[in-house]
């Protein structure tokens, strides 16, 4: 019985601060102006609803709620992403879009929810103008971060030596 009870108070401890760990990031999101304090309880839905546990899942939530701010539908009922391939900015608009996902790439980068080398790989994207938008951005950086931490070549050799 007293197995038992260790085992369950072991359990809800580790539950609590899985969920303190996940709200710090939700937080840090706020507090870094990623996401509007009105917006906490749609990211914690949205990041809840995603099953990985990967930092990509909080950038994936940025990305749904800046499509509805966008689009005012949710990401993924229509299945359908944005087309920027035929979109060109001006000189300036350009300048202004570029210290805009520096600076969001910055503070992603202060969170921790990206590394340097995921950072700095994704700087090099915009200085060459590889994004016109937030939106384009986002669904790239989503994919890198997630092979990064699960698909990677040394994670898998990780997995298949566990099923070896």
């Amino acid at each position: 019985m007293k197995i038992k009870v260790i085992a369950i108070l072991i359990l809800l401890i580790f539950t609590s601060l899985n969920a303190q760990s996940k709200d710090e990031k939700i937080e840090s999101l706020i507090s870094n102006d990623l996401i509007k304090s009105n917006q906490k309880n749609q990211i914690k839905k949205i990041v809840s609803e995603i099953e990985i546990e990967s930092n990509a899942k909080y950038i994936l939530a940025l990305y749904q709620l800046k499509f509805k701010e966008f689009t005012g539908y949710k990401q993924g009922v229509l299945d359908v992403n944005i087309d920027f391939d035929s979109y060109k900015n001006t000189e300036e608009e350009q300048l202004l879009v570029r210290k805009k996902l520096f600076n969001y790439l910055e503070k992603l980068k202060n969170i921790g929810l990206i590394s340097n080398e995921q950072f700095y790989f994704q700087k090099e994207r915009v200085e060459r103008d590889d994004y016109v938008d937030i939106l384009e951005l986002l669904p790239d950086l989503v994919a890198q971060v997630f092979y990064d931490e699960t698909l990677a070549p040394n994670k898998l050799n990780s997995y298949r030596k566990k099923i070896n």
